[in-house]
């Protein structure tokens, strides 16, 4: 895109498109593809981490892979609103994937929320 003389903005959010059209048409490894190069070209951007989320949930991530990209918005954006309904719909489908699990598993994921509750609310 570079080479058509655009501006980084442009490009990524030109980027960010395709990767919407391809999520659209049902090619969702290819949109995640597309949107990490708009991620890797403007990683301070709130909305493509936040898309990226979206996209990998669609791949069918686990809610803490998912977690990871919306919390990076978050970081990035923290008055956006969306960005922290997001998280907290991943913290509950986290905590609805509960299976048995080996004492220090758990032990691990209950820090992964609790670093990732106080990065979303701040306490």
């Amino acid at each position: 895109m570079h080479l058509l003389g655009l501006s980084s903005e442009l490009s990524t959010g030109m980027l960010r498109l395709v990767s919407h059209d391809l999520l659209t048409i049902g090619r969702p490894e290819l949109s995640a593809e597309i949107i990490w190069k708009a991620v890797r070209a403007d990683p301070n951007n709130a909305v493509l981490w936040h898309e990226l989320s979206a996209i990998q949930s669609t791949l069918g991530e686990s809610p803490e892979v998912c977690l990871h990209a919306v919390q990076r918005a978050i970081q990035l954006a923290p008055v956006t609103t969306e960005y922290r309904v997001t998280a907290a719909t991943l913290m509950i489908r986290l905590d609805q994937t509960g299976r048995p699990t080996r004492s220090s598993a758990k032990s691990s994921r209950l820090s992964t929320l609790n670093s990732i509750v106080r990065a979303v609310y701040g306490v």
